[in-house]
């Protein structure tokens, strides 16, 4: 069934194992935009199953790890991206701007260790050279 017609349907909680496996960009981008806007239209509950985490990072609100069957963390993203270590010893990743903030503070520039999005990395480079436009 297409997102549209589970949209149309209005569940109060929503499961999708893997949404976006096997998609272009295009259409994970769809997604998204889709999942944020059924959010926003019905305030329902999404529960969003990936081991993408640039896609976790863009949508979720709480994220709960888990590894062998057990929740091996549970907070926002924020909160759990921030311990990308923690995160590649159970065998994810972080998202990709995290992973660049991560290599602009190992060569010594002053990165908030909470930068995981687009906007924000693009903010904290930007306050490096003092302020520009916005992102």
């Amino acid at each position: 069934m297409a997102i549209a017609g589970v949209m149309a349907m209005r569940p109060e909680v929503l499961v999708l194992d893997e949404p976006m496996a096997g998609l272009d960009p295009a259409g994970c981008r769809e997604v998204v935009a889709n999942l944020r806007r059924y959010r926003r239209e019905t305030g329902n509950t999404v529960i969003l199953v990936t081991h993408d985490m640039d896609i976790a990072a863009q949508v979720a609100d709480r994220l709960i790890v888990m590894h062998h069957g057990r929740v091996a963390m549970d907070g926002s993203p924020r909160d759990i991206f921030s311990r990308a270590g923690e995160l590649r010893a159970i065998g994810l990743d972080i998202p990709g701007c995290a992973g660049v903030a991560e290599q602009l503070r190992q060569m010594g520039y002053p990165i908030p260790g909470s930068v995981y999005t687009p906007q924000q990395l693009c903010q904290a480079v930007l306050a490096l050279r003092g302020g520009g436009a916005p992102c």
